[in-house]
């Protein structure tokens, strides 16, 4: 299975079967986009890296923060993105902002991982609005450790962001921290 950098341990059985059902029936509802949230270690990016696997053709995958970033600095000139090549091997380049939202607008799928990990500027929030209404429609999926009512309640993002997640199909998952198995190391100093 084919699956965005740094993700290749990543297996559909370690997805909770009620997500795994409510992910498969987004072909079917076309609800996009889909807002995956919950506490740290949860699954989140782990049930987006498998969901990359499932496109046919080759998916965008973007820390979200780092992205919005890019997109709102490089809207005059040029946009500074990771390229995956059919090896999985990433480098990083830069592309003329109009081809790059000509490829964000026609990609499969875009991931976009850890919304909301620092607060937005005023550039970061427009570059979401735009990224949510070029792929109004079609796959589009997000990970957050703060659900869609949190980031607008915070003030980071308004209403109309909120309103495009609420009108797509939002998940959270709970449980805890995956990656914490209870045997923490303690040094002494």
């Amino acid at each position: 299975m084919r699956t965005p950098p740094g993700y290749s341990t990543a297996k559909v059985e370690q997805i909770p079967i009620a997500v795994r059902e409510t992910v498969n029936g987004l072909k079917e509802t076309n609800k996009w986009p889909l807002y995956l949230c919950g506490p740290v270690g949860t699954g989140k990016t782990m049930t987006a890296a498998v969901l990359y696997g499932k496109f046919p053709s080759l998916p965008m995958w973007h820390r979200a923060d780092d992205l919005l970033t890019s997109v709102s600095t490089g809207r005059v000139s040029r946009v500074s993105v990771d390229k995956q090549n059919e090896f999985g091997e990433v480098s990083r380049g830069v592309v003329p902002f109009p081809i790059f939202a000509s490829r964000v607008a026609s990609a499969s799928c875009l991931f976009l991982d850890d919304l909301g990990t620092r607060r937005p500027t005023e550039g970061m929030c427009a570059a979401l609005f735009d990224l949510l209404e070029w792929r109004k429609g079609r796959p589009i999926v997000i990970t957050s450790n703060k659900q869609p009512d949190e980031l607008t309640q915070s003030g980071w993002f308004d209403d109309r962001i909120y309103s495009r997640f609420a009108a797509g199909t939002v998940i959270k998952i709970e449980g805890s921290d995956r990656r914490a198995t209870g045997k923490r190391v303690r040094i002494k100093t």
